[in-house]
């Protein structure tokens, strides 16, 4: 198979499966809201320590807002929205990845078969620890916390020289890191769902196949980079258009028109978080499927040269000469005719009496051979 036929099935199966994308479509939203979140915080934050915003303005606000849920009656509902959003998140992600990868595998190799997401999700529970193992390692070399990591200590640091001679390399031996983890441990979830391989032996195979493989493996990567960096520009454009809004209001601050302009900031932003969200979901089914068709793809290709490097050796067996084949155990067996040689009788040649030809026979007894003819035996006895 061509390693570009990944691609074009991986997304076959995306478009095909819109079961699939609705059944990713509110962790991607949850996940949309939480990096907005941590964005406006950091750029807060920032605002704060620079002099951009006044000091203490994000506390107000916060303040604010929760004053205005609270007299508004909405706290129940901002809380039970706060709290599936953080188990969509944090417990129930491991769940819904297992969940996804059985039903992609499903759908790859029983394509005509109906898909059943409630079956899927009872078998996925069997792998919610090893996943949640799995995700727990890769957390801290995610592309999202080093950025997070570097707002951070650029703010602590006001940009100085402790930045630059300290943090700096420090972020920077991170993302070699976050690579090269996130390169080597690509196909573990799959070891772990597909094949239910104990997690370090998953690890261990994982790290095998992306060597045996390494660059159709470094390829296939750089397209998944180039693929999720669609996913943070339009997360950024959903941040960006809003924030613009928000910029926007101050200028019809003392306009008629001021609570009509932040409803519809609201309701754009509401669209805008929901299509990132939905595209979102699009590319998460997408790379699941990408990487476990490359899986299948490596594993046949290695199963295939296992099989012909063993019907190698068996044909080099068969043809070589035959004085370098060993030679065959053969038992054989001598019948051996003791004799004696009578007075005046003519020499007799021995290999007449063994079943072996040229061969030289010993006569260890004394037999008495019957007369010759016309003799009497009496005379012969004497």
């Amino acid at each position: 198979m061509k390693y570009v036929r990944i691609l074009a099935d991986a997304w076959a199966l995306t478009t095909s499966a819109k079961k699939l994308t609705w059944f990713v479509f509110g962790p991607s939203v949850a996940f949309i809201i939480m990096f907005i979140a941590e964005v406006a915080w950091q750029y807060s934050m920032a605002g704060e320590e620079f002099g951009w915003i006044e000091e203490g303005r994000t506390y107000q606000l916060i303040g604010s807002s929760i004053s205005l849920v609270s007299h508004s009656g909405m706290t129940w509902l901002v809380i039970t929205l706060v709290a599936i959003g953080a188990l969509l998140l944090f417990v129930l992600e491991p769940w819904i990845h297992a969940t996804l990868i059985l039903s992609i595998r499903q759908k790859f190799e029983q394509p005509e078969r109906r898909l059943s997401l409630r079956k899927q999700l009872f078998e996925g529970h069997a792998h919610f620890v090893q996943l949640l193992e799995y995700h727990a390692l890769l957390a801290p070399f995610s592309m999202v916390s080093l950025i997070l990591y570097t707002a951070s200590f650029f703010r602590y640091t006001h940009g100085g020289d402790t930045f630059y001679s300290v943090f700096l390399p420090f972020l920077i031996i991170m993302g070699v890191l976050s690579i090269l983890t996130h390169f080597f441990f690509i196909f573990m979830p799959f070891y772990l769902v597909c094949e239910r391989q104990e997690f370090f032996k998953a690890m261990t195979k994982s790290v095998g196949l992306v060597f045996l493989h390494f660059g159709k493996t470094v390829s296939l990567f750089l397209v998944m980079i180039l693929v999720n960096l669609r996913v943070i520009v339009n997360a950024l454009v959903v941040i960006g258009v809003p924030v613009g809004l928000i910029s926007l209001a101050t200028y019809f601050a003392a306009s008629a028109y001021y609570s009509l302009f932040l409803v519809f900031a609201g309701i754009l932003s509401l669209v805008l978080i929901a299509g990132a969200g939905y595209l979102t979901s699009i590319l998460e089914v997408f790379a699941v499927s990408f990487w476990y068709r490359a899986f299948e793809v490596f594993r046949a290709a290695d199963l295939a040269e296992e099989v012909m490097g063993e019907e190698s050796s068996s044909e080099k067996e068969m043809i070589l000469p035959q004085e370098e084949q060993a030679p065959p155990v053969v038992k054989v067996v001598h019948v051996v005719h003791h004799v004696q040689q009578a007075p005046g009788q003519p020499m007799l040649d021995p290999t007449q009496f063994t079943d072996i030809s040229s061969e030289i026979t010993e006569i260890k007894e004394d037999i008495p051979l019957p007369p010759p003819p016309g003799e009497d035996i009496d005379e012969f006895r004497e």
